[in-house]
């Protein structure tokens, strides 16, 4: 008998709500970062160039997540990943950081709803992220929470503020993350509780505002 696949479990069984909606939070907060965005957006706007590698981007950490990180499915993927960063001009600290709110925010939103994950499930959980980036062959990888948390607040603080590449696709992702899963009568109060749950910081950064009268924890 196969055994349960604990990282499968957190995210479409125990705790599947939130941990939908801080994915979709940490892939905006991850992508829609200044020095980020212009590689995603290209030449020429946003165009289905665009969308494909944002599509991929989340069917790729939907693979790994459900088939498992030596699974032949999610190893094709980080082979397409390193074909497709050959060509870019980035260092291991932005996709460190992308990789941070993917594992961050999860569990930010688990908070915000007075949960959290048990000491053995934030084991696996944060194994995973770790093997993730090994598996990336990125170098000077953070192995704790808070060497995570410190690293996005490092990047944060250097890299403040939006662009106009990066507001361009905050807006292009906003409809989106929610057109990847949700039902198309629940993607207008979607968004708003995403919006809702970014950081103040950066809602001011790309010139959002909180719905007030949604509470969405």
């Amino acid at each position: 008998m196969t055994s349960p696949n604990p990282i499968a479990t957190l995210y479409y069984k125990k705790y599947r709500n939130p941990f939908r909606l801080g994915s979709y939070v940490g892939f905006i907060r991850g992508f829609c970062a200044k020095p980020i965005a212009p590689y995603l957006i290209g030449e020429s706007q946003l165009n289905a160039d665009t969308l494909q590698r944002l599509s991929r981007s989340r069917d790729a950490v939907r693979t790994m997540v459900i088939e498992g990180l030596d699974s032949d499915a999610a190893n094709k993927w980080f082979q397409t990943m390193a074909l497709g960063h050959k060509h870019v001009a980035l260092d291991d600290t932005h996709y460190l950081y992308v990789l941070a709110n993917f594992y961050l925010e999860p569990l930010r939103v688990l908070r915000q709803q007075h949960k959290n994950l048990t000491k053995q499930e934030h084991a696996h959980y944060l194994a995973f992220w770790n093997k993730v980036a090994t598996k990336m062959q990125l170098t000077n990888i953070p192995t704790t929470y808070l060497q995570w948390l410190t690293l996005r607040n490092n990047y944060e603080r250097e890299h403040a503020g939006a662009s106009a590449e990066s507001k361009l696709l905050m807006q292009r992702c906003l409809y989106l993350v929610v057109n990847f899963s949700i039902p198309f009568g629940f993607r207008g109060i979607s968004r708003r509780i995403i919006v809702n749950l970014l950081p103040q910081k950066h809602r001011d950064w790309f010139g959002l505002a909180a719905c007030r009268w949604l509470r969405v924890c």
